[in-house]
């Protein structure tokens, strides 16, 4: 049963890039022919989605996912084409949509439900159940104007999922939400879909979209580029990507390798070898982990068979310089660290994260093994499947599947730059399902406090096949 089609849906609006000032020019303007430009945001759009669907709809900023979301709520209407929808609709769109920043969250929780549908008698029916799941008990009677945008997202989301609705909409504003909240928000879509329910879901996390949907929509410029199953879409458009911003590009042959704003994206013939984080760094400094993703990146040089990105990391007084050069089927990774400031670095991390199609692991040492299964919670306990000093050896993932066109083996290596570095061999969590290659670096109490100025963060070596 189809409980959305879409028909050559399209919607335009017109931009205007003057602004009328004076009074002569706006009462002139009431005779003249309106002049603003027409944009189109979303054009000749063509799907459906079944009841029980888990839809991801992807693409750059300006791609038209989230005016695509708002045709699909009812908040706007398509200029041309046809939409059809059976079914109660919630959703979690834009930040504070729904909302009024004057009123309290109790009388916000009546507002946005009156919205979404519910009578007065069910919105307080279901009133502790929703303060209880956003968290913010203590806040409910304070103006909203004084919420953080976390505490924002907790009450909306928490409003959508008690509407009940047999199709939920949410839009990018779950990455404001903390970790914590982040993984409870997908136990509850998971619950949702588990009952029969329809999910459409707009996220730039290409982990999220892969974790729970069945099938992705990749927009592109206000157009359909692809549809389909989540894995040939994503790599799909990781093979579009351009010139942009914190991107840049490089292949030989089958092998395509991408650097995008801290993440280092393997594809083989088409198809994406990482997930997640993809290859990274990661730093831990006192209790809290800072990886290579939350850093503003740039692409210093890309040439032929060379990638210079530079990352300024938020919250820490470093950055770091990628030297990505492709030889083959070969990829040497080397990193620089500027420490501008003294600041603790208790680990310091590069990891490769490869898709969960790989299930066998191995070592240069002759030990080999099998993935074992990930645990059904979702925390934050990674394990650590096999470990060996750095410099002297090589750490590997395989399948079972020895089709190199399909999934080549991957293997990992790196200099030992201090005494005690080591690699691992190691499963992620649930929520990534990843499994991870990681060169690690543990400073004691001396080295720790002395590194500052520039010096060399890690140098090794990727081969596929």
């Amino acid at each position: 049963m189809n409980v959305v089609e879409a028909k050559n849906v399209g919607k335009h609006y017109k931009i205007y890039h003057e602004r009328q000032m004076l009074l002569k020019s706006l009462f002139v303007g009431l005779f003249r022919r309106n002049r603003g430009e027409e944009f189109w945001a979303l054009r000749n759009i063509d799907f459906t989605i079944e009841k029980g669907d888990a839809v991801g709809i992807i693409g750059d900023n300006g791609a038209g996912k989230s005016t695509l979301l708002k045709i699909l709520s009812g908040v706007t209407i398509p200029t041309e084409g046809s939409l059809k929808v059976n079914g109660k609709i919630a959703g979690l769109l834009e930040l504070g949509a729904g909302f009024h920043p004057d009123l309290t969250g109790r009388e916000n929780v009546f507002l946005n439900g009156i919205i979404l549908g519910l009578t007065g008698k069910q919105i307080r029916e279901r009133f502790d159940s929703i303060v209880e799941y956003a968290g913010i008990a203590d806040f409910i009677d304070t103006p909203l104007r004084n919420y953080s945008s976390g505490m924002f997202v907790r009450l909306g989301f928490a409003v959508a999922v008690h509407v009940d609705p047999e199709i939920l909409l949410v839009d990018e504003v779950l990455a404001v939400g903390d970790q914590s909240f982040q993984a409870k928000c997908l136990r509850t879509i998971e619950d949702f879909l588990q009952k029969g329910n329809t999910l459409i879901f707009v996220s730039h996390d290409l982990n999220i979209i892969r974790h729970i949907c069945t099938k992705v929509i990749l927009l592109e410029k206000g157009k359909t580029v692809l549809q389909g199953e989540p894995s040939k879409v994503i790599s799909r458009y990781w093979v579009s990507v351009g010139d942009k911003k914190g991107i840049g590009k490089i292949e030989s042959g089958k092998l395509k390798v991408i650097v995008n704003n801290g993440r280092l994206i393997l594809l083989w013939n088409e198809k994406e070898l990482t997930k997640g984080l993809s290859g990274y760094t990661s730093m831990r400094s006192f209790v809290k982990w800072y990886d290579s993703s939350v850093a503003e990146w740039k692409i210093l040089e890309n040439k032929n068979s060379m990638i210079l990105a530079r990352g300024e990391w938020m919250g820490l007084p470093i950055a770091q310089e990628w030297k990505i050069t492709l030889e083959g089927s070969c990829i040497e990774w080397e990193i620089e660290m500027e420490v501008r400031s003294p600041v603790d670095i208790l680990k310091q991390q590069a990891n490769v994260m490869l898709s969960d199609d790989y299930d066998e692991w191995s070592g240069s040492d002759g030990n080999i093994g099998n993935f074992p299964k990930f645990r059904d919670s979702v925390d934050d306990d990674w394990d650590c499947i096999w470990s060996g000093n750095a410099g002297t050896g090589w750490i590997g993932a395989g399948s079972k599947n020895k089709n190199n066109d399909i999934l080549p083996p991957v293997s990992f290596s790196s200099e030992a730059l201090v005494e005690g570095e080591r690699l691992n061999v190691i499963n992620s969590n649930p929520f990534y399902r990843g499994r991870v290659l990681q060169h690690l670096r543990e400073n004691n109490e001396s080295a720790k406090k002395c590194l500052t100025g520039r010096y060399k963060y890690f140098r090794g070596r990727i081969k596929i096949g």
